[in-house]
């Protein structure tokens, strides 16, 4: 736990300070309740950075008290249209749980709009576990998103279906359905509250039973 907390410290502290240009960091503790881990908590750091006009680059780490780990990393090429823009988004992720190693390469191709955005691709997964090694070859990604405020100056309100997230990713069966609001007291700096609910499931085996989620966070504009 120690190191996990030192390690989003240092990441957000690198982020923050590493580059000139422009961009964000955020970090969030949540808690939640799942069928089949119980009651559980933890925190995420979240860094994104513009290298250029058409280059970001997206990073994360995520510790959950269910002995749970994630890290994630995502270059991504965006181009933008009078109303919107098209990004192309690489990823990779390494999650453990417990003694299961899961790694995960893919993209994701979409477009995005002031009010809907929306995401496809595919992931290659490799779960490795004591000497044994499964293979998913082609796993779909998604993401699907509304915002109800997109030209309220401090505040924005965003519904998300993703199996997608940052450090979240799921199989095509176990979406989050997230209900987001954030608010911006100055240009630079948002406050976030969020509430999300997913299939639960050990190993992301699927389930009628859900878990619930509840986190708030702070980003950093510079």
């Amino acid at each position: 736990m120690r190191k996990s907390i030192l390690f989003i410290l240092s990441f957000v502290i690198i982020s923050s300070t590493a580059f000139a240009g422009s961009g964000d960091v955020k970090v969030t503790a949540f808690a939640g309740h799942s069928a089949s881990h119980g009651l559980f908590g933890g925190a995420e750091a979240a860094a994104f950075y513009d290298i250029s006009p058409s280059w970001e680059l997206k990073g994360a780490f995520r510790y959950s008290s269910h002995s749970k780990v994630a890290a994630d990393i995502r270059p991504a090429f965006t181009h933008d249209f009078k109303f919107g823009g098209l990004r192309v988004e690489a990823i990779a992720q390494y999650s453990r749980m417990a003694s299961t190693n899961d790694i995960c390469a893919g993209v994701t191709a979409g477009l995005h709009t002031k009010w809907v955005w929306f995401s496809a691709g595919y992931c290659y997964r490799m779960f490795c576990s004591e000497g044994d090694t499964l293979h998913e070859p082609v796993n779909l990604l998604y993401e699907l998103g509304f915002s109800f405020l997109p030209y309220v100056d401090r505040w924005d309100l965003r519904f998300i279906i993703s199996n997608s997230r940052m450090a979240r990713v799921e199989r095509a069966f176990q979406p989050s359905y997230i209900l987001e609001c954030e608010y911006s007291p100055t240009d630079n700096l948002g406050i976030i509250l969020s509430a999300d609910a997913m299939r639960a499931g050990i190993f992301n085996i699927a389930s009628v039973h859900y878990q619930s989620l509840l986190s708030i966070g702070v980003r950093y504009r510079w």
